[in-house]
């Protein structure tokens, strides 16, 4: 196999697995067979039934693994909100639990996959701690950009679909300026920080991202 190997990161739990099992099952339908894909789901609340059910999407060139993680963050408080369980959290995590890799692609499990991922890793981070894709601006996401931090919303990105350089991520202290920002808004009565670490990325790396294509993480307002 002279292709790439492409690391993968998703994140659920035992109430997300189905989800998380879909967005698997399209990145391997739409993968290339020259790659080879590894394939990691971060847990700490999944039940054995479930790690099974994710793990059994492996195929010869595609290994899935769940991989507890519970050590990295048992020591952080992490609080979720209404709409957000603390599984959003572990990106942040993956340069500490993936440091074998210059670059790894973390992805929701709330979404579908519709060509190959691999394609991001040709693209790279350009030497950027991360590359994303901008938010779709509009009125409200205006006003909470600037609400959080007096931001373009232009220049605000969506974090589900990051490629994450690992040593730049570790060397711009950016789990640890989140975790920072984060700590400081659980503090308040009413938490600012609704979106929690994708606004807590958006802050620490405002302009400090590689810009990819809108089709890598289309969402509906693109519509």
């Amino acid at each position: 196999m002279n292709g790439l190997i492409v690391p993968i990161v998703f994140a659920t739990n035992d109430e997300y697995t189905l989800f998380c099992y879909n967005a698997i099952f399209s990145l391997i339908k739409n993968s290339s067979v020259h790659n080879e894909y590894k394939i990691y789901v971060f847990v700490t609340r999944v039940s054995e039934e479930n790690c099974q059910l994710l793990e059994s999407l492996s195929k010869s060139n595609v290994e899935v693994k769940c991989v507890d993680i519970s050590g990295y963050t048992s020591n952080v408080n992490l609080k979720g909100s209404i709409h957000l369980s603390i599984e959003t959290y572990y990106r942040l995590f993956i340069p500490l639990v993936l440091s074998q890799y210059e670059e790894v692609l973390y992805l929701d499990s709330d979404m579908c996959i519709f060509a190959d991922v691999g394609e991001l890793f040709k693209i790279g981070t350009h030497g950027f701690p991360i590359a994303a894709v901008p938010d779709t601006p509009c009125e409200i996401l205006q006003e909470h950009a600037t609400e959080i931090g007096n931001l373009d919303a232009r220049r605000v990105f969506n974090a589900g679909v990051l490629l994450i350089n690992n040593r730049v991520f570790e060397e711009q202290r950016i789990r640890e300026r989140c975790l920072e920002l984060l700590a400081e808004d659980y503090s308040r009565d009413v938490r600012k920080l609704i979106f929690a670490d994708q606004d807590a990325l958006n802050l620490v790396l405002y302009g400090n991202y590689y810009v990819l294509n809108r089709k890598w993480n289309l969402q509906t307002q693109f519509l």
